[in-house]
């Protein structure tokens, strides 16, 4: 059974355990979704798609890997959703979580050490060297990341030419807790 490691709350379950998120807006199941809420650190919990597992069966074995259905139909509004999420944070997972060999890399150090510079820099980096020399691509995951990744990290760096600014812990800014998530392909 493949295994999919969430990159919120790093928390590693089986494929199978994936639960999904109805993204019909009219959908009569919306509701407030506390456990989203407790691991965002919230105050209060958002209106959202109802989370629910799967109906049994559905597992296929995929080039060597077992694994879910890419979409199912809500038990509610019976439209069909592909949003994937964890099971235990209810963050909503990439497309191909399970279905890819992932690698998760965490940078560890003390307050202000440069992480955030040395991040910055390393996927510039593979953007622009490492890509290029070896035939590689680096993409930003979603929206989100390369937002953040523009907003927070590059321009202030490379555009401005200043250091940046410590970055607030989670009880500060909860979108802090939220991973930056790029992947390659070579």
């Amino acid at each position: 059974m493949s295994k999919i490691l969430c990159p919120f709350c790093f928390e590693q379950f089986k494929s199978s355990q994936t639960l999904f998120r109805c993204i019909n807006s009219r959908c009569s199941g919306q509701a407030p979704d506390k456990t989203y809420a407790k691991y965002q650190g919230l105050l209060s919990a958002p209106k959202l798609g109802l989370s629910f597992a799967p109906r049994e069966g559905g597992i296929k074995k995929i080039a060597g890997l077992f694994q879910g259905p890419r979409e199912v139909s809500c038990p509610t509004c019976q439209r069909p959703t592909p949003k994937r999420i964890c099971p235990t944070c209810h963050y909503e997972l990439m497309y191909d979580a399970g279905r890819t060999k992932e690698r998760t890399i965490a940078v560890i150090g003390g307050r202000s050490a440069g992480k955030s510079i040395y991040i910055t820099t390393l996927i510039h980096c593979l953007f622009n060297q490492v890509g290029t020399n070896f035939n590689a691509g680096v993409m930003a995951r979603g929206d989100l990341t390369w937002n953040c990744y523009q907003n927070d990290f590059y321009k202030p760096l490379y555009e401005e030419g200043r250091l940046l600014l410590p970055i607030q812990t989670a009880e500060v800014n909860a979108r802090t807790k939220t991973p930056m998530v790029f992947s390659g392909d070579y």
